[in-house]
């Protein structure tokens, strides 16, 4: 995922003895674009579990993640962290209005803008 001049790297699977492994989410990785360097940042608050199979997005500064799964099964959990602040802190979102998606992993996620006036959105989200 881009994020400025940066490339994100956030809690990705990899392949472990022929396992699906999925790396943990209390940590984010920066790839600077211009430099070349590698950084590591350190997420806190509410870290969500492990999973697999998320969707993510990049608005204004904050990073959100959706649904996906876990040891428990499919979730429709979704996530926020701003990448603009000292410390990245995880928020999981809980006061959503109106019906949420039903629980699904695989799926993608992006920012649609719609509408006539600056700086109205919706986010739109997508199964396979």
């Amino acid at each position: 995922m881009f994020y400025s001049d940066h490339i994100l790297w956030f809690a990705c699977q990899q392949m472990a003895n022929g396992e699906d492994a999925v790396l943990p989410s209390d940590e984010i990785w920066l790839f600077d674009l211009y430099s070349g360097l590698w950084e590591q940042r350190e997420l806190t608050g509410d870290v969500p579990p492990d999973l697999n199979g998320f969707c993510g997005s990049y608005l204004n500064g904050t990073l959100y993640i959706f649904a996906g799964s876990d040891g428990g099964g499919y979730t429709n959990d979704m996530f926020t962290v701003n990448l603009r602040s000292e410390c990245y802190v995880w928020k999981r979102l809980t006061n959503i209005n109106g019906k949420t998606p039903s629980p699904r992993t695989k799926h993608s996620c992006w920012v649609h803008y719609s509408g006539a006036g600056v700086g109205t959105m919706k986010l739109m989200f997508l199964t396979h």
